[in-house]
Formats: structure tokens, sequence, C-alpha cells
């Protein structure tokens, strides 16, 4: 278990980092992990509605594949945020290709868990398919309107405070 000023002693240890090492303090934040966690705790927010009305419309092998679903769907969205922070730490170049090659492999994934599903006769996969394509879309415009899209705050839209790694490096500059 960590004491309460655990979390304050990492970020000064980054702060610290960030300080000594210049290339490390140019590089972006992390701006993808930030959206696609948000999006996660809304799923999470939204997935026993989601789960208890595709069982209430098909039973419990449907409430099985939206479940199945819902997992999927915030795996897809964390796996692409990594892939995207992973490689903007490399080079420009390596994003485009995180990016349209963790696509194609983010889509052979639910392919995957498709034909996996598929063969179950305890999980109903129109209620996977439905829950996948139906959360992902929603899922994304539930997030537009907290999305800034500037260059000079990417990301979030600034209603939380900012970490102290940004808040430090303001009152320096």
């Amino acid at each position: 278990m960590t004491s309460p000023d655990s979390g304050s002693r990492d970020d000064a240890l980054r702060d610290d980092a960030l300080r000594s090492d210049p290339l490390r303090a140019r590089l972006p934040e992390d701006h993808e992990s930030r959206i696609a966690d948000h999006i996660v705790r809304r799923a999470l927010m939204i997935a026993p509605l989601v789960i208890v009305v595709s069982a209430l419309l098909g039973g419990k092998k449907s409430a099985i594949g939206a479940f199945l679903g819902v997992l999927v769907v915030c795996a897809n969205f964390l796996l692409s945020s990594r892939l995207i922070t992973w490689s903007a730490r490399i080079s420009p170049e390596a994003v485009s290709v995180a990016a349209i090659g963790g696509y194609v492999l983010r889509i052979a994934l639910i392919l995957l868990a498709v034909v996996a599903i598929s063969g179950r006769p305890s999980v109903s996969i129109a209620a996977f398919v439905i829950t996948v394509a139906g959360m992902h879309l929603g899922l994304l415009f539930w997030e537009m309107p907290s999305l800034s899209l500037t260059l000079g705050a990417p990301g979030l839209k600034p209603d939380a405070p900012l970490p102290i790694s940004q808040r430090v490096s303001k009152e320096e500059g």
C-alpha cells in the first residue's frame, strides 16, 4: 500500500527528471492516454446499463455478449492510445506507422474476438457486435464536447487542474 505522499513524491521525481533532461522536457504531453482514460471511465459508467438492457432484450446470452463487447471497446481505446503515445516518443514517422499499423492490429483483434465468440453457444454474437459498434460510436460522440481541438491546448478541455510538471514549467517561464 502506498502512502498519501507517494503521488507527490512521484510527481517531484518526474519533474526533476524533466528539468535535468532538456530533450524529455520538449516531449509532448500524453494527451492520447488522458483522452482514452476519460473515454474508458465513461464506458464503465454506462456498461451496467448496456448489459442490463441487453439482458432484458435477449437474456443471459446477450448480457454475456454485451459484457464482452464492453471489454473489447475499452481495450481497443486503451491499446490505441498507448501505441500512439509510445510511438510519439520515437518520431513522427513512428506515429504514422503506429496509427495505421495499430488500426489494422486492433481490427484484427476485434475480428479474432468475433471468431472466438461465434463458436460459443452461451454468447450472443449479435449483442457483442452491436455493443462494440454502438459503444465505439456513442463514446466518441459523447467525448467530442470534452475535447479541446486547438494547438495551444490540445487534449481534454482544461477544466481539470494542470499536472505538477506543467505548473512548474509555466511558473518558470
